[in-house]
């Protein structure tokens, strides 16, 4: 990001460099709040903007659809952050057709929407509670994943599928092949791989 020309501005973990909390996340949206109030400054607030989770249906549910047009999506599942790439492309495929199953994932360590709880857990861009955005209803279940199993899944994809993930697409890939179990054979499952395992080269992920 510096060498983009971004300034960055780190602050520091509520328990330890490397793990996230709820507490991380209100943190990091307070201080973008704070900044917002700066000539020059916007802050995008994805938790609360209702544009974010608008513009999914056509844009990115509407590319996975036409991806998958020759074998129709049985389910869909991906983690909670905003919520809002849940909803939208849930919205596109259920557009289409009613009958895939849309199933959120949220972390173990923070289980704040089937438990109510908030702790520390791995998956970053994860949010660990009931996200404003989120809707319940939108949704068939809501499995929850393990760091452990995150962390052993994007080794794996690096390893055997050459598909060089960060910390959340291997979770999110987790709770698809979980999920993929539990339907017919030939299920198509969709999930996400939101973002780059170079963000992960010096937390001793890979090696």
């Amino acid at each position: 990001m510096r060498a983009l020309g971004a300034d960055v501005e780190v602050l520091d973990a509520a328990v330890a460099p490397g793990t996230v909390t709820p507490t991380d996340i209100d943190a990091m949206r307070a201080r973008a709040a704070d900044l917002a109030q700066q000539p020059g400054h916007y802050f995008t607030d994805q938790f609360n903007h209702p544009y974010v989770v608008a513009g999914l249906p056509d844009g990115l549910g509407m590319e996975i659809l036409n991806q998958s047009a020759h074998l129709p999506v049985t389910a869909f599942c991906t983690g909670i952050g905003s919520g809002a790439s849940l909803l939208g492309v849930a919205a596109a495929i259920r557009r289409r057709d009613p009958r895939p199953r849309i199933v959120g994932l949220e972390p173990a360590g923070s289980p704040g929407i089937t438990a109510g709880t908030r702790g520390v857990f791995a998956m970053q861009g994860w949010s660990g509670f009931a996200p404003p955005l989120f809707a319940i209803d939108a949704v068939d279940a809501v499995d929850i994943i393990s760091g452990d199993d995150a962390f052993a899944t994007t080794s794996r994809l690096a390893e055997e599928e050459g598909i060089f993930t960060g910390v959340s697409g291997g979770a999110n890939v987790f709770g698809a092949v979980r999920l993929a179990a539990q339907l017919p054979r030939g299920a198509a499952v969709v999930t996400l791989a939101p973002d780059s395992g170079y963000k992960y080269l010096g937390s001793g992920l890979f090696g």
